[in-house]
């Protein structure tokens, strides 16, 4: 069965490519962001397309990233897994996205967290 835009194989698919973006380890076109969307990370808000494809211009790709799950419905996913920035510094990590609406053709907001796992 082929996938539609809306259904959960397809949102899932495309939280994964946008979370994994995220995380330095793909792509996103700058077009997926509303115009005043909103990056919550570590460190601080990011306001704005711009402001957030910028940032991910610069983001360093990890040395490998496990994702362990991916749930969508209606116009919120998520995505959480485990992620190795360097061979000494591995992280579990949850992006939550909120897209405009069901449609998810803009996203709104992302907040991203992670948590340092003992060596």
């Amino acid at each position: 069965m082929a996938s539609r835009p809306g259904d959960t194989a397809s949102g899932n698919a495309l939280a994964q490519d946008i979370a994994l973006a995220m995380l330095g380890a793909g792509t996103v076109d700058s077009s997926t962001f509303a115009a005043d969307a909103q990056w919550q990370r570590p460190g601080g808000v990011l306001a704005g397309r711009a402001q957030i494809t910028r940032a991910l211009t610069g983001l360093t790709p990890p040395a490998s990233i496990t994702v362990e799950q991916v749930v969508s419905q209606g116009r919120t996913a998520s995505v959480s897994g485990r992620v190795r920035l360097t061979p000494s510094d591995a992280r579990l990590f949850c992006i939550v996205l909120r897209f405009t609406s069901a449609a998810c053709r803009d996203l709104a907001q992302i907040v991203s967290f992670d948590h340092r796992l003992p060596r």
